[in-house]
């Protein structure tokens, strides 16, 4: 395995990333490669919601003076399920890195895992 000169800077923002989105009933696909989305087919109205994301980050080294060094690559997976209790309302449950892959945003931080919520949506349009 050979040495990849990867650094993190205020110049280039972030490292490669990837990103594959099933959502909206799964019938929504968004693709996104260095945080470029194209949605690729709209679903129609459903009482329940899902989306599943996969999101790939490659490994770089960060030459901030405040949090030298590297970090690792990392995978994550996302999954969010929704209910329309009516016209306005919509309960949603997600689960942020569902298989609790730890890593870390930056050299020197916590290491992050699995956050799971639950909110209730209210749209006023």
């Amino acid at each position: 395995m050979g040495f990849d000169n990867r650094t993190f800077t205020a110049e280039n923002n972030q490292p490669k990333e990837y990103q594959l989105s099933f959502s909206n009933r799964f019938d929504e696909i968004i693709v996104s490669a260095s945080r470029k989305a194209e949605k690729l087919q709209e679903a129609p109205d459903s009482i329940f919601n899902a989306s599943l994301n996969y999101q790939w980050d490659d490994w770089f080294t960060s030459n901030s003076p405040v949090f030298p060094g590297s970090v690792s690559a990392k995978n994550l997976v996302d999954l969010t399920l929704g209910l329309n209790l009516s016209e306005p309302l919509r309960l949603e449950v997600a689960a942020i890195n569902l298989f609790n892959n730890r890593f870390r945003a930056l050299p020197g931080f916590p290491r992050l895992g699995r956050t799971v919520t639950g909110r209730l949506v209210m749209n006023l349009n």
